[in-house]
């Protein structure tokens, strides 16, 4: 009996390590005369709203949604057409199929940066909006949707000296609950949060420590006011930055982004790390050039996509990149896409169908890039 189950455990392990790599399905590129890009994705219902910038013919960046049905199709697109230039960075959907959106603009006056918050309907209607900042550069980098039809934003809010981190709470019907401003170091950029356990909120951000060395922190908050309650440092070994950060299914937290030591260029690096800060393990990937990591996703498997750009392998100076690894860290099969120059991946997430679907920028030959999503299956 111990035989056959051994002998079920190594047919088991090699159906995980040598997984079939996954086919591009459908490639769909989206824009205009200028640079286009997209840095979000989120799933809705049968479709993928995507989000980003589209530069208008005055060379300004304009804010940019799109909903992509499963075979590659828009369904509906909403450009936001400003004096001034804003970018949307990240979208997430609510329990009620609308959307809430963030980013930053500089419709004030004095060129002032601000964060923004939209509302925004099942079919693309912005429903509310919100225009929140001090004196200087402000924006918003990532939304999560809170359990009671809320959102928390990771935003980051400039003074005269330094960058801080902001987070900023808000109801279903935006208005505000608390705000919450933090730093570490020299210089601070937000990344992202994430519900814990027990009425808590992960916050993680990069902080400069000097001479251009970054490192990743995580401060636990109270999710009814933002009370701290603890901050740790995932690494100290190296510089690294983090660009993405998401809990996981078994109630502990993973980042993705670069790291680097003396001498080396930039590696793909994801960690794992438990509520008290804990690292449960920590991976790097990359050859000799650049490689750095985006965005991450958890899959129903348990399963974790991560993707982003690597200038070592491909047929341009930067290709997407994008990997699956098991529960432990452990690379089951990687793809490089791309042309004769860059070409990034900025987010992802898991298809309805299991496959995989990815958001970037594409060069289109015409020395531009247009937003491209790439369905993989």
């Amino acid at each position: 009996m111990k035989k056959i189950l051994t002998l079920l455990l190594i047919i088991s392990l090699n159906v995980t390590n040598f997984a079939q790599t996954p086919k591009v399905e459908w490639s769909e590129t989206f824009g205009f005369m200028n640079d286009d890009g997209f840095f979000a994705v989120e799933r809705a219902n049968g479709s993928y709203v995507v989000a980003g910038y589209y530069t208008n013919i005055n060379n300004t960046r304009q804010g940019w949604i799109i909903n992509v049905s499963n075979d590659g199709l828009k369904y509906w697109e909403k450009k936001f057409k400003y004096p001034e230039e804003n970018v949307i960075s990240d979208i997430v959907i609510n329990k009620n199929y609308t959307y809430t959106a963030v980013g930053y603009t500089y419709e004030r006056k004095s060129y002032r940066r601000d964060m923004i918050y939209l509302k925004i309907s099942s079919t693309g209607q912005i429903t509310k909006k919100n225009t929140v900042g001090g004196k200087y550069k402000d924006g918003a980098v990532n939304v999560i949707r809170t359990p009671d039809g809320g959102n928390i934003i990771s935003a980051y809010f400039s003074s005269k000296e330094k960058t801080s981190n902001w987070l900023y709470s808000v109801n279903k019907y935006s208005t505000l609950l608390w705000e919450k401003k933090f730093s570490l170091g020299i210089d601070n950029q937000p990344v992202g949060t994430a519900l814990g356990p027990n009425n808590t909120i992960f916050a993680c951000y990069n902080y400069m420590v000097g001479n251009m060395m970054w490192q990743v922190a995580v401060n636990k908050l109270k999710y009814s006011n933002g009370f701290m309650l603890d901050t740790f440092i995932i690494t100290k070994k190296y510089t690294c930055k983090a660009n993405d950060f998401i809990a996981t299914q078994d109630s502990n937290f993973i980042v993705c982004g670069y790291s680097y030591e003396k001498n080396k260029q930039k590696d793909f690096w994801v960690a794992k790390f438990t509520p008290t800060g804990k690292i449960l393990w920590e991976k790097s990937f990359g050859w000799s050039m650049n490689e750095e990591a985006n965005a991450i996703y958890q899959k129903i498997t348990g399963n974790y996509i991560v993707c982003g750009y690597t200038e070592s392998k491909g047929k341009g100076m930067y290709d997407i990149w994008v990997m699956e690894l098991d529960k432990n860290g452990n690379k089951i099969w990687e793809k490089t896409i791309g042309t004769e120059a860059n070409d990034i991946a900025y987010d992802c997430c898991e298809a309805d169908d299991g496959g995989v679907i990815i958001v970037g920028s594409k060069f289109n030959g015409n020395n531009k890039v247009d937003g491209v999503v790439i369905k993989l299956k």
